[in-house]
């Protein structure tokens, strides 16, 4: 199950960094695949393995349609270990 690894991965990877890191470095770094590394996290979250923090929201206008996305940047993690 490559999900589960990367899950693996990351909590690894933050672990090791003392239990806080940057998405970004979590991308750099943690070998996970990074078209799962954001659901990952989203799920990790509600499942209350790791804390986020400094999450900024901005919106997309689509033209075609005229409807608005919201798009979510995870920026920072924390988890308790």
């Amino acid at each position: 199950n490559y999900a589960k690894l990367d899950r693996e991965r990351i909590l690894s990877y933050i672990e090791a960094r003392g239990g806080e890191s940057s998405v970004k470095d979590i991308k750099e770094h943690s070998t996970a695949n990074d078209l799962r590394i954001y659901t990952l996290l989203q799920q990790m979250e509600m499942d209350g393995e790791i804390e986020v923090t400094n999450v900024r929201f901005w919106e997309h206008r689509l033209f075609a349609d005229n409807r608005a996305m919201k798009k979510t940047v995870i920026e920072y993690v924390t988890g308790s270990f």
